[in-house]
């Protein structure tokens, strides 16, 4: 599933490539032709493209949130209902598409992190040394603005409240499909930085979705190793690219579990007080096949056995 959407915070300068470049990849995706699609496909998985539209106001910017809160609800119940579809599958390969998102899912992980703006910036799709500090300015003029906000200061922050504030309109969808596709009882499996910071702000609004979760790669994005540790995830590739587009989680199924086996697991329980219960799938290790089946690595990700 490949989420579209569009941030005029490339205006702010932090992008290499123009806006209009998010069309062109929408229209390559919708065609088949886009990365994602590509290996998808070669993958033998079916592509869903959706358009989530824009953001509202100008991402980050010193006075107004991207999305009103309304907008972002509405996203995330689309996304949650998307995800129940999609779920039915058993497994569900994330991915997005946006030009200036890389600086918005900064922007997401350091308020879930805790972390600097320096700390979470990267160079996204080709960014220079002056590009790469305008991003870090945009990101801190942002997170003084969410630390302004009195919602950011609770413990039970909304995942709606953060998205407006912080996100986009795709990284809401996408929050919504991640909880959607768990409660289906599917296998999630995760591309670079902006999906898993999609995950996390599920999970922190229910601890239980995390036992569905695959981390397909790891990018060179900064803040994403440590967005997947905080998930508890390894990833299954990591070969130090930051191509997304949903391009890492089509080739685990097919090059690291040929013929794999799949079913959904048992969904997963709607939140409690107390702590989350976990999935009972979640402690169990597959083995997944490496190298044409010649090599056999334990692979113990939450919710998720393979068998070859």
């Amino acid at each position: 599933m490949l989420a579209v959407g569009r941030h005029p915070v490339t205006e702010l300068g932090v992008s290499a490539f123009p806006s209009s470049v998010t069309e062109d990849v929408l229209d390559a995706a919708r065609a088949g032709r886009c990365l994602g699609a590509v290996a998808a496909t070669a993958a033998g998985l079916q592509v869903r493209v959706v358009d989530t539209g824009s953001a509202t106001g100008n991402d980050h910017d010193h006075d107004h949130d991207p999305m009103t809160v309304t907008v972002t609800e509405q996203l995330l119940q689309q996304g949650e209902d998307l995800g129940a579809v999609l779920g039915a599958a058993g497994v569900v390969a994330l991915g997005e598409v946006g030009i200036g998102n890389t600086t918005v899912a900064a922007g997401l992980a350091s308020s879930l992190l805790r972390l600097d703006a320096d700390q979470v910036v990267g160079l996204g799709s080709g960014a220079d040394t002056a590009m790469l500090d305008r991003k870090t300015e945009v990101v801190a003029a942002a997170l003084n603005r969410w630390t302004a906000n009195p919602a950011a200061h609770h413990d039970g922050v909304l995942p709606a409240q953060r998205l407006a504030a912080l996100g986009g309109p795709e990284f809401a969808l996408l929050v919504g499909v991640v909880r959607g596709a768990a409660h289906a009882g599917a296998v999630i499996m995760l591309d670079g930085l902006a999906t898993s910071v999609a995950a996390l702000i599920a999970v922190q609004a229910e601890p239980a979705v995390a036992a569905h979760l695959v981390a397909g790669q790891r990018s060179r994005e900064p803040a994403h190793p440590a967005v997947l540790q905080r998930l508890g995830l390894q990833p299954l590739l990591d070969y130090g690219c930051a191509p997304g587009k949903a391009s890492g989680p089509p080739w685990v199924p097919s090059c690291c579990v040929p013929d794999c086996n799949c079913g959904p697991a048992p969904p997963a329980p709607r939140p409690h007080r107390g702590r989350a219960a976990r999935n009972p799938r979640s402690r169990a290790a597959g083995l997944a096949c490496v190298g044409g089946g010649s090599r056999r690595v334990p692979v113990t990700h939450g919710g998720f056995a393979y068998r070859s």
